[in-house]
């Protein structure tokens, strides 16, 4: 008897341990005409959802309602296997601003008062300690780390120049700043050099992590309609 609930133990630890293993996409990915195959020739069909990382926090958004991991394998259990993760130029220049910091400085740029962005950064805290001394970037990286060990790729998308709330003709994040008939009010934020520049930080960033799959270059493409 105490030999079967052994066997029973190893067993259905065994089973664990293979429940637990995460078949990962055969990555680099590469296109071929219109598809997309993984590094095996294999045909990839990416089911994508948004997370949005490009407000005034500069980092991505909810980590004050659930930790990184419990959203991860939210999006894991829905059979996504793809995240759109959008980020601002602000924060690929600035990779290196303490959490903290970018909390406190969010409030001005967000026209919320500092007491109640404060607020949110400490229920960001309690739900995920390592905010406490992370930069920025760290928690971008945290986010990719546990949606690949969940299987799921990430695809960069920079959403904006200045970190904040997109898109429509008077918020600043237009294309381009030197466009024929410049209009100040759609793309007084961006900036050509800075925008290259921000997409460089990023790749080299992305270039060790298998996770990202790829980078979307700019989100909604538009100028002022007189341009």
């Amino acid at each position: 008897m105490k030999f079967t609930l052994q066997l029973l133990a190893l067993s259905y630890g065994y089973l664990a341990l293979a429940a637990s293993a995460v078949e990962k996409p055969n990555v680099p990915l590469r296109s071929s005409s219109r598809w997309i195959l993984d590094s095996a020739g294999e045909r990839v069909k990416l089911r994508c959802i948004n997370w949005a990382g490009h407000m005034e926090a500069n980092v991505p958004e909810g980590l004050n309602k659930k930790p990184i991991e419990h959203i991860a394998d939210w999006i894991a259990r829905q059979g996504y296997n793809c995240v759109r993760l959008t980020y601002s130029i602000d924060m690929a220049l600035n990779p290196a601003l303490k959490v903290q910091d970018s909390f406190r400085a969010a409030a001005t740029a967000a026209g919320v008062s500092e007491t109640d962005m404060m607020r949110v950064y400490t229920a960001a805290v309690e739900k995920n300690s390592f905010l406490s001394d992370a930069t920025v970037l760290d928690v971008f990286d945290r986010v990719q780390s546990a949606l690949w060990n969940r299987g799921v790729m990430t695809i960069l998308d920079n959403h904006v120049s200045k970190a904040s709330w997109c898109c429509d003709l008077s918020d600043g994040n237009g294309w381009w700043n030197d466009a024929t008939s410049y209009v100040a009010a759609t793309s007084r934020y961006f900036d050509t050099q800075q925008w290259l520049d921000g997409l460089k930080s990023m790749a080299q960033w992305s270039a060790s992590r298998p996770g990202i799959v790829g980078m979307s270059l700019r989100n909604e493409l538009r100028a002022h309609v007189i341009q």
